[in-house]
């Protein structure tokens, strides 16, 4: 006899907007026909079948898995379907909690021994819309009323000669709104678990809510033990990630499969859907698992797997417990403010690679690809370059879990364990006794290592580089593996390497069989997904996707910023190191938040290579590395060879007369702050020589001659250099002195032009491009939130490509002391907005220490450099007009793709939407680098003092609309009708496109959406224009 489990999980059912509703049938559909000739079928749901537990959102599941059960019983009559159930989080509804339930909670996680059956029932209070429902199916009447009470619910069912037994626990019994992981109970102790375990016929399938680890540590093992010796399968859910595993017990002689479920709806994600479905033959206990999961428009299986033939394999050779640990290490100590122990799989993203072309340095011709692709394909034979921390080791660990589960032997060699000898048979030795270190071994499994076909052995080569020997010694280790047939190596090896490997050389005719990547740093997307991880842990199922994006979009913001271009390497490291600053409040007063980050940075360097070192400590290696990247800057000598960082460390001691007990430069060095390339010395990134010139010129600013030189370089912010340098000195403190030269050159920026105000005898030429009051191009797209984040990053990944191209590293020819040079435009046009970049940071950073004048000054400096440099623009449009529109008419007669008819409409539309584009794109340019919640409260007097100045209203509503809830209504559509009485269509139209930023950023009812863009006369697509016809 066979029977089938539907697994669902999460189903997160709300009264309105379950995207689940309209996947129904392609759910039924996906499964009816392996149901044919099947006679019974339980769906079994581990918990979260509401949103919140209230009586309104069961009766919509109820809804739901009513019609499930009538598609399958109308393709299959025969059919019995039966529910079973267990209570998650979200299944507790916690507007009838109380402050006694907190209580009695808070007191169970402090001494557990106090846990008794009146604390559970009163906790579980909070379920009883979830036990009401499930009093509505006929599994009710199959509960063993023996065994069950408020943490288990045993359902008993005799089918034929065989019993199936579901013990449901409720570990959801002292949920809170909040929760953190380990902190919940399951006490055993009020079980009566002899009863449960001496029914041992049949199968037993346990299922419950929460994972393993969401319960307090020592309970674990309590749990655990109980669940193996009276379970065959285990059901959970929560973290909406699908999985399949077996335990094995060899002691107790016990096999246990444990099956996690993903999400059936994601609140976060509508095209987010996965379900299980389990088959089981119950005289033989063959168990076969399909997994699906929503794919565009339809379920598509995703997994088929015989579970007892995979177990089989699997479970041949199993890693060490401490090398298993090892596997799932982070690799670096960081605090999340939600979960103790953090592990690799709770953050880890695999990075992008890009193949590179052998004999050539070039890698244009081929994409960037994930990581994950090689274990995806027949893996071969890979080499992976990196730089220094850009995530190889880890990289490496993944891989070798992966490729395990994959029912491959994966084996991961640390080049440095091959010694002089490269016989094969010394090769043979090293791959065994690594063998030997990473996984559990016994005679029995090293004969079955010795026969093992090596078409199924994977060897990871991790520091190739680093090799003990030349590359003649590194091409005899390759050429040695390749001759005893193995054939799947990846290698990862530094970028110092690549060369070598990649050109004509004798170790690259060895490597030239191998396919070549390197590794990339994260750009906006794979940051994007990293920073989700970080704000969704440990509150997985209870974050608001609305809360999530803004979250998400802040900390994406100051990433960005931090990592700035070429200044922190973008690799996980120090990524999820910037992530942790900015968890921690600062107390320092005299640094900006970005300061404070890259301070961290260098903290973690320091600290992490040994013992933690005291304040006076840190200051003296502060001190002795702002004198030596000051040298550097003087003298335009970047790289020391050893006897010359001698030479400095030597004279450092002699001129401070100080001798400490430790190697300054031997810490530095240790520590990687400095970094040896090839070999000469050189501080290891860009931040770091930036922050401690700038920490130099902080510290002397009262001396005359760093004055002179930190005026010379404000007044030649073209140079990136010299900008990057002043950024970190203001990062650092912001010095009254650069903030005055910066003033006056703030003031020469485009100079010969007056503000632009918006005013419609400024826009004579443009405005009359519009003949209609209605600007149709502007329309609202029926987008996710997520959908929209990632038009954006497209956008922005784009962008950073461009920057990429056009980058230039002045460093070498940047000279405080040459002449002022002549700019032309474009030049002018980036130093105007690094301008704005600067001093928006400093009144955003120090808002609450500049004096108010000041910081009103600035800020009206920002808008000054802005708008003069939108006024530019529009002199062009307005100025050259009829040669525009002859240039335009010309190429689009030439294109021949609009017909004679259009053609004038077409060229003065163009016309518009680039004068409107922008104009757009200049006012976000100036609210972003001004915007910040505290600073409200200038533009608003701004735009009150200046009560004709369109620009100013535009700009102050710009600001507002940067945040969440930043859409005042009122305001927006007074403005909308004054410029619209005015017909004046360009400000009208930069309104619009700012208002319809807005409502692809962030989360907006659509009552609020459909009468903003109904009275701003913004166009909507065909499905959301029904949407509103009905709301309003």
């Amino acid at each position: 006899m066979k029977i089938f489990i539907l697994h669902l999980s999460d189903l997160h059912f709300k009264v309105t907007e379950n995207s689940f509703l309209s996947k129904v049938n392609n759910l039924t559909d996906a499964i009816k026909n392996k149901l044919i000739d099947n006679k019974f079928l339980f769906i079994l749901i581990s918990g979260d079948l509401a949103y919140s537990g209230k009586r309104e959102e069961y009766l919509i599941v109820k809804e739901m898995l009513d019609k499930i059960e009538k598609n399958l019983i109308s393709y299959n009559r025969d059919m019995v379907v039966e529910f079973v159930f267990a209570p998650g989080n979200h299944d507790c509804d916690f507007n009838d909690s109380d402050e006694i339930r907190n209580i009695l909670i808070d007191t169970v996680i402090k001494e557990p021994s106090k846990c008794s059956v009146d604390v559970v029932r009163s906790c579980t209070k909070v379920q009883k819309n979830y036990l009401e429902f499930t009093n509505n199916y006929n599994s009710i009447n199959m509960i063993s009323s023996s065994l069950t009470n408020e943490l288990l619910t045993r359902y008993e069912y005799q089918l034929g000669e065989y019993k199936v037994l579901f013990n449901s626990y409720n570990t959801a019994w002292m949920s809170r709104k909040n929760e953190k992981q380990s902190q919940l109970i399951f006490p055993n102790e009020l079980l009566e678990i002899d009863k449960i375990l001496e029914d041992n016929s049949g199968i037993r399938i346990s299922f419950f809510h929460h994972p393993y680890h969401w319960l307090e540590h020592k309970n674990i093992r309590e749990f655990k033990n109980l669940l193996h010796e009276s379970s065959d399968i285990i059901f959970t859910g929560h973290e909406h990630t699908p999985s399949a595993t077996k335990t094995t017990d060899y002691y107790k002689d016990m096999n246990v499969i444990n099956i996690e479920a993903g999400t059936i709806q994601d609140s976060h994600d509508s095209k987010e859907s996965k379900f299980n479905l389990l088959t089981i033959e119950l005289g033989t206990g063959k168990k076969k698992l399909f997994v699906y999961e929503w794919n565009k428009n339809d379920f598509e299986k995703i997994l088929e797997e015989e579970l007892n033939q995979r177990a089989l394999t699997t479970t041949k050779f199993n890693f060490k417990s401490e090398y298993a640990e090892k596997l799932n290490s982070l690799g670096i100590k960081t605090n999340h403010p939600r979960k103790d122990n953090i592990k690799l799989e709770d953050l880890f993203v695999f990075p992008h690679i890009k193949q590179l072309s052998l004999h050539t340095n070039i890698s244009k011709q081929f994409p960037k690809i994930s990581s994950e692709k090689l274990l995806n394909d027949e893996i071969g034979l890979n080499i992976l370059y990196g730089e220094d921390n850009s995530g190889k080791t880890i990289l490496s660990y993944v891989y070798q879990k992966k490729l395990k589960e994959l029912n491959y032997l994966p084996i991961n060699i640390n080049c440095t364990d091959f010694k002089n000898k490269v016989q094969k048979e010394d090769i043979e030795k090293v791959i065994r006794s690594t063998f030997k270190r990473q996984f559990k071994t016994s005679d029995s499994i090293f004969r079955e290592y010795d026969k093992y076909d090596r078409n199924k052995v994977v060897l990871i080569l991790e520091d190739f580089h680093k090799s003990n020997g030349n590359n003649e010694y590194k091409m005899s280790i390759v050429d040695q593996i390749l001759n005893l047939k193995y054939s799947k190596i990846i290698i990862f090896a530094n970028d110092s390497l690549r060369f070598e490997a990649t050109s004509e050389t004798p170790l690259s005719k060895i490597l030239e069989v191998f396919n070549h990547y390197t590794i990339l740093e994260f750009g906006h997307k794979l940051r994007d997904e990293l920073i989700t991880k970080w704000i969704k842990l440990g509150q997985e199922t209870d974050i608001e996707l609305a809360d999530l994006a803004n979250i998400r979009r802040e900390k994406a913001k100051q990433m960005t910023q931090t990592v700035g271009f070429n200044i922190v390497p973008s690799y996980p490291l120090y990524l999820l190191t910037l992530l942790h600053a900015m968890e921690i409040n600062d107390t320092s007063l005299d640094k900006s938040s970005f300061g404070h980050y890259y301070n961290f940075l260098i903290l973690q360097y320091l600290n992490n290579n040994g013992s933690k070192l005291e304040n006076k400590d840190i200051n003296t290696i502060y001190f002795y590395c702002a004198e030596l990247s000051f040298k550097m800057f003087i003298s335009k000598k970047y790289n020391y060879s050893y006897s010359e960082l001698m030479e400095y460390n030597s004279k450092y001691l002699v001129d401070k007369d100080f001798f400490p007990d430790y190697d300054i430069l031997e810490k530095l060095i240790k520590s990687t702050i400095i970094l040896k390339h090839d070999d000469t010395f050189k501080f290891t990134h860009k931040y770091i020589y930036y922050y401690f010139v700038a920490y130099y010129f902080s510290k002397n600013i009262d001396k005359s001659e760093i004055t002179s030189i930190i005026e010379a370089m404000t007044k030649r912010l073209y140079r990136t250099e010299f900008s990057n340098i002043l950024m970190f000195i203001l990062h650092l403190s912001p010095q009254t002195d650069i903030i005055n030269v910066l003033k006056d050159e703030a003031k020469k920026i485009f100079s010969e032009y007056e503000e632009f105000t918006f005013h419609k005898d400024e826009l004579k030429k443009i405005n009359s491009c519009i003949k209609e009051d209605i600007d149709t191009s502007i329309k609202l797209e029926n987008r996710t939130l997520q959908e929209s984040r990632e038009i954006e990053i497209e956008k922005e990944e784009r962008q950073n490509a461009i920057n990429k191209s056009i980058y230039f590293d002045d460093r070498d020819i940047a000279d405080h002391n040459e002449e002022i040079q002549q700019l032309d435009f474009y030049k002018r046009l980036n130093l105007a907005f690094k301008l704005m970049e600067i001093i928006g940071e400093i009144v955003k950073n120090y808002s609450g220490t500049l004096e108010g004048p000041t910081k009103s000054e600035l800020i009206k400096l920002v808008y000054g450099i802005g708008l003069r440099s939108l006024k530019t623009f529009i002199s062009l449009f307005e100025e050259h007009h009829e040669q525009l529109v002859s240039d335009i008419k010309h190429i689009i007669v030439k294109k021949n793709k609009v017909t004679a008819d259009k053609i004038n409409e077409t060229v003065y539309g163009t016309i518009f939407g680039l004068a409107s584009s922008i104009s757009t794109e200049i006012v976000k340019k100036i609210s972003k680098s001004i915007a910040a919640k505290d600073l409200k409260h200038i533009y608003k007097r701004f735009s009150e003092d200046n009560e004709d100045n369109l620009a100013y209203k535009i700009i102050k509503i710009a600001s507002n609309l940067d945040f969440a809830g930043g859409m005042e209504k009122k305001e927006i559509l007074k403005l909308h009708d004054h410029i619209k009485h005015d017909k004046n269509m360009l400000p009208n139209s930069a309104l619009k496109n700012l208002v319809l930023e807005h409502l692809y950023m962030f989360e907006i009812s659509y009552s609020k959406r459909a009468s903003i863009c109904s009275e701003l006369e913004i166009d909507v697509s065909s499905s959301q224009k029904k949407l509103i016809q009905n709301i309003i």
